[in-house]
């Protein structure tokens, strides 16, 4: 048990019971259209990644929206600091938590770092530009989840791996944090601190002894720079707990207007990447908070059985798609096919080997974290 006597209100306690109503979906609740929000993150980054399947056809506002997919990556920090807050409160001990976390994200991540290395699929591109190689030193760093500590490494076998050291830091913060911010006035104050956070990092990396770039990228691929996300995340969870209290809803509802308007203003002109952090950062915030499933239009956006699905198995697909961009003919498919014919079927593919690493190795793990939860 938290040692946060904050009671969740009935409606967030069914979050809590997971019922499969499928080997591929879940019910939870009132958010399970977080799941959805998943899966357009995922095929969000993937887009990226795989050259936009024709949007830069469509000039420059369609290379803008192709580099606004790789803000995928801060909507799941949002998402994780929201669901991890609440499978903080609703585990029973600190190891229990731990098992449950690890579980979620150590045998996938470790499956794919081998078959990638095993495969020569891997980030042979940032191996180049850094002098480095997958070595007992590379290997064992990501392994530890410390390959964030030297960013030469951090995206040298699958090319996105960044990302999960920095969750797992995370991860044993949130706890801390989520204590800390057991009242209204200390979650305003929370996140108004890892704004501040932030200007400070911004100028950390002004006056690392790197280039311009590397310095970018040492920052980027670090915990350092994503203390707002998580944060905001764990607020959403506290919020949605506290949000029958008028002061409260009438605050969050205050954010919309302006919110509303800085989206149009990131789809209409490009916005610096600190800017498209902080609206992706608050878009995903907003979403979490005035979630609905008791709308017909929310449901049909998050909640239809496709986004349920790419959802569900969102995290091997983020493992999953550069590997596999390297294995499979995808640049002389775009070639022959139309990009988004071409990225159409590399989806699929992805989407076929995701479901199949998410039967095989994530559904297995996480049986075997509840029982040594349960014990």
């Amino acid at each position: 048990m938290s040692l946060l006597q904050v009671k969740p209100p009935e409606s967030e306690i069914a979050t809590k019971k997971k019922s499969s109503t499928s080997v591929f979906t879940k019910e939870y609740g009132p958010t399970t259209f977080i799941t959805g929000m998943r899966a357009y993150a995922a095929v969000a980054v993937m887009l990226t990644h795989a050259g936009g399947a024709g949007l830069r056809t469509l000039g420059p506002l369609g290379q803008h929206l192709m580099e606004l997919g790789a803000q995928g990556v801060t909507i799941f920090f949002v998402i994780s600091g929201f669901s991890v807050a609440s499978s903080w409160e609703h585990s029973g001990s600190f190891t229990a938590y731990l098992y449950k976390r690890l579980a979620r994200i150590v045998p996938l991540y470790y499956a794919w770092l081998f078959t990638a290395t095993l495969t020569s699929t891997d980030a042979i591109e940032w191996q180049r530009r850094y002098g480095t190689s997958i070595d007992a030193y590379n290997m064992l760093m990501h392994l530890t989840f410390m390959s964030w500590c030297d960013y030469r490494i951090a995206c040298t076998i699958l090319g996105v791996e960044w990302s999960i050291p920095v969750e797992v830091i995370w991860y044993l913060a949130i706890p801390f944090l989520l204590q800390l911010m057991s009242t209204a006035p200390r979650v305003a104050c929370a996140v108004a601190g890892s704004l501040a956070w932030l200007v400070i990092v911004i100028g950390i990396k002004q006056i690392l002894p790197l280039t311009a770039e590397d310095s970018a990228y040492a920052i980027h691929w670090s915990p350092l720079p994503y203390a707002t996300s998580f944060v905001t995340g764990i607020a959403a969870y506290r919020i949605r707990q506290w949000r029958s209290t008028s002061s409260f809803s009438a605050a969050v509802v205050a954010l919309a207007a302006p919110l509303a308007i800085v989206a149009w203003a990131s789809l209409a002109t490009p916005l610096s990447h600190t800017a498209t952090y902080f609206f992706f950062t608050a878009l995903s915030f907003c979403l979490i908070v005035f979630g609905d499933q008791s709308s017909s239009v929310f449901r049909g956006i998050f909640c239809n059985r496709a986004t349920l699905l790419i959802g569900t198995i969102s995290y091997g697909i983020y493992l999953s798609h550069m590997p596999l961009l390297r294995l499979l003919p995808y640049r002389r498919l775009s070639e022959e096919l139309h990009p988004a014919v071409a990225f159409a079927l590399f989806a699929i593919c992805t989407f076929g080997v995701s479901a199949l690493t998410y039967i095989a190795i994530e559904r297995p793990f996480g049986r075997l974290a509840a029982k040594l939860v349960a014990r």
